[in-house]
């Protein structure tokens, strides 16, 4: 029963899927096992990129021939990439196999793959042309860019080409005696290196992990190369040449060759070498070509062969010892049964066949991309120079570079001389700031304490037009008081005297008001506003009062008409009497508050006040001293009519008139 582990790893384009597992009994070794799908409505061709752990041998991974083996390649810098065109909304599954050892896991294996998307017609990307040749077989690439070597010629100048070109066009050419000992001795070649590669180590061979991938019989191979073995000497012991020597003699020695090497590699997954650019594989897909066609056209040609081989009879006797002398034997004298030799067709040259031909179409498909790439380069040289010639251009390049370099460097060292002289006139700049920020801190401090001691002014005069306003509250009652008792002051003009006389002491008071407001002149600069407040309200107690006169002057002209009714008032003259009594002790107790008021602000301006503020502080008071003086005229004003009223001698003759009539 099959088990994948339960990581999967997928990697999408939207329209192209690749599923990656880890399988490890699904197959004789564990192997990676991808999922590829498509829901494009056409074909495309896409590459799958998967990295192989730097610690694992590349020897260790192989592919499996019957899921799409000849699609994938190996590099040596330990990845694998799988090349295929898919058809519209197709999906498959294709694997490689590994041989894990101690040291590995498979979750090393499970990182994500790369998928890209490449042109339909795409073959091998020219940046990959040294990984998959190697630094050997691109040698000639690095002369031509050099100009040591010219350019590759094309194939039509086939008898100056190299004998790998040289083998291509023999074995796609009619069967040639001397051509075909050049592939006997280059198949002798390559068994030579395969029976090397056997011996290495205990290192994974290639038969050993294509056996294990196909599941074949170690004892069956050992027999066919023992076989094969044989058929080498039975051939070598014929000295006469037939034409059944060109069909089984030198193709059998290229054939057994390469049996030995390839067996592997038609049967199974193709271990990487180290020594070998690509590890593995590189297919390249050619849709005009027929390999299996081919193969059958060889076989067919055999057969002729072989025909023709029964028809002569002219072939010696073998060495009838050993199994391959007497097949060899049988062979060549025409017994041997049709079906038969089709069996060993099909076993010795078929899949030795149809593996060649892979291979050089395969080296075909390279050379004509390594042709092309000369040719880019060649076109590269004609327009850029060889690499002498670039050279010469980067080196002058590079001087002119370093002269650029040099200006710069004395234009950055002027800048940091620049940059030093700024920073030494803002270490001064700052500094000077510094200083600035300190007396700025010091006259803040002394704002702060000037507005503090404001605020406690403020208050104080605050609480000084309150008692203003009580005041003036206080005087709009006696004079609507006043008003109401119009008829009755002619009867007392005698107490307005003692009034007159005490409104001159409260005259002679406000003086003596006006000499301290003198002391209190720092302080009442800062209070304009209230200044001009006070000022508006005594203004308006100006205006009553100038109402009052004038109403006490109506009152003097009807004086005579009050007198007749002194009789009537009596009664309420001692009523006004103690009215006023008690409006001379008000004025007596607020006229003493503001005096204290006064000598308290006094005593705290003088200490509160600053230099810098006395003169506007004078000149504010010489405006309150103005106001003072407004106010004192006023007083007398109000002075004189009282005492204008009380001097009038209609009234005083009214009065006594009164008297005697009351008397009487």
């Amino acid at each position: 029963m099959s088990r994948e582990s339960e990581g999967v790893t997928s990697v999408s384009d939207g329209e192209v899927t690749v599923d990656k597992t880890f399988a490890a009994d699904e197959f004789p070794v564990p192997a990676i096992k991808f999922v590829i799908s498509s829901t494009r409505d056409e074909a495309t061709r896409i590459r799958v990129i998967d990295r192989i752990p730097e610690s694992f041998p590349m020897e260790s991974v192989g592919f499996h021939p019957d899921f799409e083996s000849d699609n994938w390649t190996a590099y040596k810098d330990h990845r694998v990439e799988y090349e295929r065109t898919l058809d519209p909304g197709e999906e498959l599954v294709t694997v490689y196999g590994i041989r894990i050892t101690d040291g590995h896991d498979q979750t090393d294996f499970l990182e994500e793959p790369t998928l890209e998307r490449i042109p339909v017609d795409g073959g091998i990307d020219p940046d990959d042309i040294d990984d998959i040749l190697g630094e050997d077989r691109s040698q000639i690439v690095r002369d031509v860019l050099a100009g040591n070597r010219d350019p590759p010629r094309d194939e039509s100048d086939a008898d100056d080409a190299d004998p790998e070109d040289e083998g291509e066009v023999v074995l796609d050419a009619p069967a040639d005696p001397d051509s075909e000992a050049e592939a006997a001795d280059a198949a002798e070649t390559d068994a030579t290196a395969a029976d090397t590669a056997d011996a290495a180590g205990d290192e994974p061979s290639d038969g050993d992990l294509a056996a294990a991938f196909a599941g074949g019989d170690d004892g069956e191979t050992d027999s066919e190369a023992a076989e094969a073995q044989a058929a080498d000497d039975g051939d070598e012991s014929v000295s006469t040449p037939s034409p059944d020597d060109d069909v089984l003699g030198d193709d059998g020695e290229a054939d057994d060759g390469e049996a030995d090497d390839e067996s592997a590699e038609s049967t199974g997954p193709r271990a990487v070498a180290t020594d070998t650019a690509p590890a593995v594989t590189a297919h390249l897909e050619q849709p005009d070509v027929d390999v299996e066609a081919e193969a059958e056209d060889a076989e067919d040609a055999d057969a002729e062969a072989d025909a023709d081989a029964g028809a002569t009879g002219s072939a010696p006797a073998p060495d009838a010892d050993g199994l391959v002398g007497a097949l060899a034997a049988e062979i060549r004298s025409g017994a041997a049964d049709e079906d038969d030799l089709e069996v060993i067709r099909e076993a010795v040259d078929a899949e030795t066949r149809r593996s060649t031909d892979v291979r050089i179409r395969r080296l075909q498909s390279q050379m004509e991309d390594l042709a092309a790439y000369s040719d880019a380069l060649a076109e590269f040289i004609d327009e850029e120079g060889t690499g002498s010639d670039l050279v010469s251009e980067f080196r002058a390049e590079m001087t002119a570079f370093r002269e650029d370099l040099d200006a710069l460097d004395s234009m950055v060292d002027g800048a940091v001389e620049s940059v030093d002289d700024a920073t030494s006139r803002l270490d001064a700049a700052e500094e000077t700031i510094a200083a600035v920020d300190d007396r700025s801190d010091r006259v803040a401090t002394r704002v702060a304490d000037a507005e503090s001691r404001l605020d406690d002014h403020d208050g104080r005069l605050e609480g000084l037009a309150s008692d203003l306003d009580t005041a003036e509250d206080t005087l709009d009652d006696y004079h609507g008081w006043l008003e109401s008792h119009n008829e009755q002051f002619e009867t007392v003009e005698g107490r307005l005297d003692d009034h007159d006389e005490r409104l001159e002491t409260a005259s002679r008071n406000i003086d003596a008001g006006s000499d301290r407001l003198d002391s209190v002149e720092e302080t009442l600069a800062k209070r304009e506003e209230e200044l001009v407040t006070v000022r508006e309200r005594l203004d308006d107690i100006a205006g009553r009062l100038d109402e009052t006169v004038d109403r006490l002057e109506g009152a003097e002209s009807s004086a005579a008409e009050a007198t007749e009714q002194a009789s009537t008032l009596h009664d309420e003259v001692g009523d006004i009497r103690e009215d006023i009594a008690d409006l001379d002790g008000d004025i007596v107790e607020t006229r003493e508050a503001l005096d204290d008021r006064l000598a308290e602000i006094q005593s705290r301006v003088e200490d509160a006040a600053a230099d810098e503020e006395i003169e506007a502080l004078r000149d504010d008071i010489r405006e309150l001293d103005d106001t003072v003086a407004e106010l004192e005229t006023f007083r007398e004003r109000l002075a004189g009519a009282f005492g204008t009223g009380m001097g009038g001698g209609p009234a005083a003759g009214d009065d006594g008139d009164g008297d005697t009539d009351e008397a009487e």
